[in-house]
């Protein structure tokens, strides 16, 4: 008798053991991460706000200037800030085979305006000096001038990101009773830049 007693006490464990496989505790799930993340590369952006910039002269023997502004507007997200930039097509004004030239001056050596020449002059920036105003009709211009070129040249440094700067960009220009009347025109292009 005492035999089946050890074989129903070995049955005994080896059930106990089958159901302590069976509830053990099941592992958790597998869990994976993913970073998302938006790489917003350095821009600039650039605009004028009028599409013309009109300068009416009434020219005289020794020269009438007509000064007036078109206002550019910039914005960049590069911490270090961008350029403004200038270029012109063509460089001198222009009806059918007549031209009022560009000045010779520049950003960095700008000149009295001339007459028969015409040009830009921006605030406080580079080498201008005074203060752009819209004037008509006068003997002269105020500050000083550069003459726009083919190639893009810097007119207006900031050092920092902006999401809008606005700058004034005056343009002069003055003719005696040499040049005949008519519309003289040339196109003008902003470029902003980020700097590196």
């Amino acid at each position: 008798m005492k035999q089946p007693i050890k074989s129903a006490l070995a049955l005994s464990s080896a059930v106990v053991a089958v159901v302590g496989l069976v509830l053990a505790p099941v592992a958790a799930d597998a869990a994976s991460t993913t970073t998302v993340t938006a790489v917003l590369s350095g821009s600039a952006s650039v605009s004028s706000t009028g599409t013309t910039v009109s300068l009416p002269i009434t020219p005289t023997v020794s020269g009438s200037f007509t000064a007036a502004a078109d206002t550019v507007v910039a914005g960049t997200n590069n911490p270090t800030g961008y350029k403004l930039q200038i270029s012109g097509t063509p460089t001198a004004l222009t009806k059918g085979a007549d031209t009022i030239p560009a000045s010779s001056g520049t950003p960095a050596a700008p000149i009295t305006l001339a007459a028969n020449t015409w040009g830009y002059h921006v605030d406080g920036q580079y080498g201008f000096t005074g203060t752009g105003a819209a004037v008509t009709n006068q003997a002269s211009l105020a500050g000083n001038w550069a003459g726009v070129t083919g190639t893009a040249v810097d007119i207006k440094t900031v050092a920092t990101a902006t999401a809008s700067d606005s700058t004034s960009v005056w343009f002069g220009a003055g003719a005696t009773t040499a040049k005949p009347a008519g519309n003289y025109a040339a196109v003008v292009t902003y470029t902003a830049v980020t700097n590196p």
